[in-house]
């Protein structure tokens, strides 16, 4: 159909090397957005809390949070694949942890299955990459709307931070 994957240099990370937005809390409670405001911000599940950059006009900054360190985790997966554009049974998978034979990739690609992620038999799901390397699949817009999977026609996918590169036909 003529579609090509938007590759969008990333923004400036909200949060130091190391750390994540997930498992989020403000003022103990549970914060989806993992945006609150200083001294605010907290982490669950016993992971290490750090505030990031400002995340919001108010002034907000991203609550960053890393789990504790374990000596000798393995990459999930073999060579130049990635844990990045993942589907599970053919929609959009977060965590990138399917049954085997389940999970698949955004741009097309052929998904391999990686190490086990999961106590219930899930393993990871490794794609190639599909854009150019120093950009990625993030914050893509496609006519000027939010794009989930960074897929558009020639001249109807853009990246919300600028810099967008074409990448394979998806």
């Amino acid at each position: 159909n003529g579609a090509v994957t938007t590759c969008c240099a990333p923004p400036p990370p909200l949060c130091p090397v190391g750390y994540e937005r997930g498992d989020c809390l403000e003022d103990g409670s549970s914060d989806p957005d993992c945006c609150a405001r200083r001294g605010t911000g907290g982490c669950g599940s016993g992971k290490n809390f750090t505030e990031g950059h400002i995340c919001h006009p108010t002034g907000a900054v991203a609550t960053c949070c890393m789990k504790p360190v374990q000596v000798g985790t393995p990459p999930m997966c073999p060579g130049d694949l990635l844990q990045l554009g993942c589907l599970e049974g053919g929609k959009h998978d977060q965590d990138c942890c399917a049954q085997p034979g389940l999970g698949g990739c955004a741009g097309g690609g052929k998904a391999v299955a990686g190490k086990y992620c999961a106590v219930n038999g899930g393993v990871a799901t490794c794609c190639p990459p599909t854009c150019p390397v120093g950009t990625i699949q993030h914050s893509c817009l496609e006519d000027g709307k939010p794009d989930s999977d960074c897929c558009a026609k020639l001249g109807h996918g853009e990246c919300q931070h600028g810099n967008m590169t074409i990448g394979q036909i998806c």
